[in-house]
């Protein structure tokens, strides 16, 4: 017992010192020390183990203009270790290598007209992405990102927009064709979330909401650095909190769900409801297009932003009158809906929940754009600060949060 104790804080330590390298551009040995109130001797051992097994790299005095001797600074090895990332989509799947210093070492991107075999690609772009790599690049594990929610109890696929069954069976087919590899599978948004972490500088206590504006829509509410309920997405179901109790009934089972009055495969009908001018009905309607006439100013697109602003805002003033959120992060291919609705947002917000939060509640864009891929990071990012371990096998684990 007292050598598995020692085990446990020993990878704790290693992984609070991994981290504050990760999170640095080069740190001193005796900065280390005095950021984990840790011995010198006990943070040179643990970096000696973490260079020897090639996820730090010594890179020797770096010359200041301070006067003494000059420390040497460590930086994370952005050679030898990966995490492989895929994205699962309803036409596509998209896979990277992601390094340890968060750079992409390889990709492969497959379009589908047809139904998609979720598996059997995944299984082939694992073994083409392997042995691009292999004797070079050892594989930490494997994330799947996908726009679904799952328990992390017992595996089971709650919900999802990809042809997928709703049951335990694609993780359990998954793991028999990647069988030893430490598999984890992430919501989509908790992945777009924790890759928007680093422009968020705040106190632990700071919470947000994390928006995924796309084609449906989902949230993530973030305490700090901790997502409320992990990575499965069986925290909230944000897009089917109801905006109409009278509304038409989802599939969910609900009545007037966000995403079927916000969400952008809900714009063609909400088009044709408003009498947007000008739709083609065997056109698609989706931000873009709603932008480009807001923006153009052609008749009708800024009344029917209006609309949908006044949707998003009632359904968020509401969760925030729950939670009290310090501020809400709005991504995803929404985003290029702009700054005029954002303002039509922000409008409209104060209407909308208990007053006494909302009035605190600042509202933004992401840092992060849909074509920054920052979702394959943020991934790799959350498995390792989740569940890599330096000091206990991880062989064949299945991770659902």
């Amino acid at each position: 017992m007292k050598v598995a104790n020692q085990q446990i804080i020993k990878g704790s330590n290693m992984k609070k010192i991994f981290t504050l390298i990760r999170e640095s551009e080069g740190i001193s040995r005796a900065k280390l020390a005095r950021l984990t109130n840790l011995s010198k001797v006990a943070v040179s051992t643990l970096v000696e183990e973490l260079i020897n097994t090639g996820f730090v790299t010594d890179k020797g005095a770096v010359i200041t203009n301070k006067m003494g001797r000059h420390s040497n600074m460590l930086v994370v090895n952005g050679k030898g270790k990966a995490i492989m990332v895929f994205h699962w989509l309803p036409k596509e799947v998209e896979a990277r290598l992601i390094n340890l210093d968060d750079s992409c070492l390889g990709s492969i991107r497959v379009a589908f007209a047809g139904t998609i075999d979720y598996v059997k690609e995944t299984q082939k772009m694992f073994n083409e992405l392997a042995k691009e790599v292999a004797d070079k690049t050892d594989i930490l594990g494997v994330c799947i990102i996908s726009p679904t929610t799952v328990d992390p109890n017992d595996g089971v696929v709650l919900s999802s927009i990809l042809a997928i069954p709703e049951d335990d069976t694609v993780f359990k087919s998954l793991r028999a064709v990647i069988p030893t590899i430490p598999l984890a599978f992430f919501n989509d948004t908790a992945c777009f979330a924790y890759a928007e972490l680093p422009f968020m500088q705040a106190e632990d206590s700071t919470s947000r909401l994390f928006l995924n504006l796309n084609k449906g829509i989902g949230a993530i509410i973030l305490s700090g650095e901790h997502m409320l309920g992990g990575a499965s997405g069986n925290t909230t179901e944000f897009g089917h909190f109801s905006v109409d109790r009278y509304g038409e009934r989802c599939e969910c089972g609900n009545h007037g769900c966000l995403e079927n009055r916000v969400g952008e495969k809900a714009l063609n009908k909400r088009a044709e409801e408003f009498g947007l001018v000008g739709i083609d009905k065997d056109s698609q309607v989706t931000y873009k297009s709603v932008a480009k006439g807001l923006y153009s100013n052609e008749d009708g697109y800024q009344e029917f932003c209006q609309v949908l602003a006044g949707d998003l805002a009632f359904a968020i003033g509401n969760l925030i009158t729950v939670h009290n959120l310090q501020s809400v992060i709005i991504g995803g291919r929404g985003q290029v809906l702009g700054e005029g609705f954002l303002d039509m947002l922000k409008a409209v917000f104060p209407e909308n929940g208990f007053h006494g939060f909302i009035a605190k509640t600042e509202l933004r864009y992401s840092e992060r754009k849909p074509e920054d891929k920052s979702e394959f990071v943020g991934a790799a990012k959350y498995f390792f600060a989740r569940h890599f371990s330096f000091t206990e096998p991880m062989e064949q684990q299945t991770l659902l949060n």
